[in-house]
């Protein structure tokens, strides 16, 4: 079984879009529910299994339909931005990622 690591604790905001992108995918809305549970106990989300991945993860299953999953952050909306001396070198994401998370948390708060 593939383990994705992907080093950030993301997945309550992506699991946050993933809803609002595919609103009928109960596993989506499980593994939302679980990571926040996570959170709150301040436990990790992370690693992930690539199949559950690809059963609540539409970002995932595109990517790997294209044969492309390299691609597979800036499919989910965060952006990689190239390394600047002012984060020493680093990585950073962004990309409107909040905003996306903001209105998945009002359609998870409808459905409850």
């Amino acid at each position: 079984e593939t383990l994705l690591f992907p080093g950030h604790e993301y997945t309550v905001m992506l699991l946050q879009q993933a809803v609002v992108r595919e609103p009928g995918n109960k596993e989506a809305r499980d593994k939302l529910r679980w990571a926040r549970q996570q959170r709150a106990e301040r436990r990790p989300t992370v690693p992930a299994k690539m199949s559950e991945e690809l059963v609540y993860n539409g970002w995932a299953r595109e990517a790997t339909k294209r044969g492309d999953f390299g691609s597979f952050c800036s499919l989910c909306g965060v952006e990689d931005v190239r390394p600047t001396q002012a984060s020493g070198g680093r990585r950073l994401g962004g990309g409107g990622s909040a905003l996306k998370a903001d209105v998945g948390e009002r359609e998870m708060k409808k459905e409850n």
